[in-house]
């Protein structure tokens, strides 16, 4: 029961730094043409390369999730006080009985000197095994500069084998909003570690689409290495169309738009559970658009040698890379690119 207690309360701090840059669980711009005779088009090497680091963001807030759980200990024993180890600073301070108030701060480097994310937590957990927690969250670039500010809320239940919670939240370029996104995380915690995650954007303005995705994630860790699959679908649909919806058990439903993209396929990670980084690779397969997308990732680091090939003839179409806040670009096949902001590739 303290193992599953101590899961939950760190449900949503896994969003707060995975899905610190929060735009990472967004969708593409819609297909044209899968593909043509001599390779693929550039909406399909966009709208790939947008699932692939949509997955990449989900991996780690899934693993992430685990990955906090030895660092605080809220069964018992010394509360942390802010001291920097592994570039993380940790503090938790007793309100009464039933809440706690989390503070965590995660740094680009291991001496705590430019911070990455901040986050804050006040959790409440009845005696009953309901948990709830409110939390809000800031990413940094490497400059110092605020560019994100995400708002959230996990509403969990605890029993003697396992743990299923449910975050909802916002994320948005200023304190006080619009917002930029909604997210749903949804994650069971047993034998095997399972979460579903979804994303919308009302609208972006170079596309005049709202964007959404839903995707799920299974076989992560919280320590160590592992190997997993993840499946993803992508949707694009006219501006405030899209519906972002909790499906049955893990999953998210979008519903007001067109699939366009469905790509499926293995991931391999590495989880430093002291320094709160995952790091990995992913590689999916969308037989439908021809398309196989691949990339290296890290929390701190970004993506990197990301590729979007076609699978039959096999050949480069596009590459791409980002930053760990998700700003980078992407080249095509054709020799034009675009940018990525906040994980976003927006047309040009």
């Amino acid at each position: 029961m303290a193992e599953n207690r101590r899961r939950l309360w760190l449900l949503a701090l896994a969003a707060t730094i995975g899905l610190g840059g929060c735009s990472s669980t967004l969708s593409s711009t819609p297909l044209e043409p899968t593909a043509t005779p001599f390779g693929l088009s550039i909406e399909t090497q966009r709208v790939e390369a947008q699932a692939g680091i949509a997955v990449a963001e989900g991996l780690q807030v899934a693993s992430l999730l685990t990955a906090v759980l030895e660092q605080l200990p809220l069964g018992g024993g010394r509360l942390p006080t802010g001291e920097c180890k592994n570039g993380v600073e940790t503090t938790i301070d007793v309100l009464n009985p039933e809440q706690l108030k989390v503070t965590i701060d995660a740094f680009y480097d291991s001496a705590c000197k430019a911070r990455f994310v901040h986050a804050s937590l006040k959790t409440t957990f009845f005696p009953s095994g309901t948990l709830v927690i409110d939390g809000t969250s800031t990413t940094y670039n490497r400059r110092g500069r605020a560019i994100g500010y995400a708002a959230f809320i996990t509403n969990g239940t605890v029993s003697s084998s396992s743990a299923h919670a449910v975050t909802t939240g916002t994320v948005s370029k200023t304190p006080a909003g619009p917002a930029l996104l909604a997210f749903g995380l949804t994650c069971t915690l047993a034998s095997k570690n399972d979460c579903g995650f979804g994303g919308v954007i009302d609208s972006v303005s170079s596309l005049s689409k709202s964007l959404g995705v839903t995707a799920a994630i299974d076989g992560f860790t919280g320590s160590g290495a592992a190997s997993g699959t993840a499946s993803i679908n992508a949707y694009a649909g006219a501006p405030s169309k899209l519906k972002l919806k909790q499906g049955s058990g893990d999953s998210w439903i979008v519903r007001g738009g067109t699939l366009v993209a469905s790509p499926a396929g293995t991931f391999d990670e590495q989880v430093n559970q002291k320094s709160l980084n995952v790091s990995g690779k992913i590689d999916l397969k969308d037989a439908a658009a021809n398309a196989r997308v691949t990339l290296d990732f890290a929390t701190r680091i970004g993506i990197s040698k990301g590729e979007v090939r076609s699978i039959a003839p096999a050949a480069l179409a596009a590459s791409f890379s980002t930053d760990a806040t998700g700003t980078g670009a992407t080249t095509y096949s054709s020799g034009s690119g675009d940018r990525i902001v906040f994980f976003v590739i927006l047309p040009s």
